[in-house]
């Protein structure tokens, strides 16, 4: 194919424009990299990759390229909304039991007699809950922890205590 072609032959950073679309290209990175420019509101010029070539097809490029530059047409600026988004993602990593455990929860719980073993506690019993993000825990996650460790043998006693470090956990992020 013409692209094929294009990145074996061309010297690293030339750009391959397409002739059906204005602002969509292949830029030659060791394999490729499709990418549109366009207009953002403010008038800057600004270029977002799109896929990687040759895993992207010319035809799936383009259909993306078409998308991205409507987005910009409609004023709403691809490359920005794509930052957005990793911020988000970014953000949501924060508020995981873990980032939170290793962050604000053991300043606060070093201040305390037992705060270690709080934190050894929160660890052990829900470590399957400590990549994810906070605001998705549910009663519902709750009852079925609660089961499970009734159905392993858990004591009563230790059940309730594990329950309030997660509540003073939980409470501790609503806070602060």
């Amino acid at each position: 194919t013409c692209a094929a072609k294009f990145i074996r032959e061309s010297p690293p950073r030339q750009r391959l424009w397409d002739i059906e679309l204005g602002g969509f290209y292949l830029l030659s990175l060791g394999n490729g990299s499709w990418r549109v420019k366009y207009r953002a509101l403010d008038g800057r010029s600004r270029e977002i990759t799109i896929g990687q070539y040759p895993a992207m097809t010319p035809e799936q490029a383009r259909k993306e390229a078409k998308i991205a530059i409507n987005q910009a047409d409609t004023g709403n600026d691809p490359l920005q909304a794509r930052e957005d988004k990793k911020q988000e993602a970014l953000k949501l990593k924060e508020q995981t039991m873990r980032a939170y455990l290793a962050g604000a929860y053991s300043v606060y719980q070093a201040s305390r007699k037992s705060g270690q073993q709080t934190l050894s506690i929160l660890h052990n019993h829900f470590a399957d809950w400590l990549d994810r993000p906070m605001t998705e825990l549910k009663p519902a996650d709750v009852l079925a922890w609660q089961g499970k460790k009734m159905a392993e043998g858990l004591h009563f006693a230790t059940m309730t205590r594990t329950y309030g470090a997660l509540n003073g956990l939980l409470n501790h992020a609503v806070k602060y």
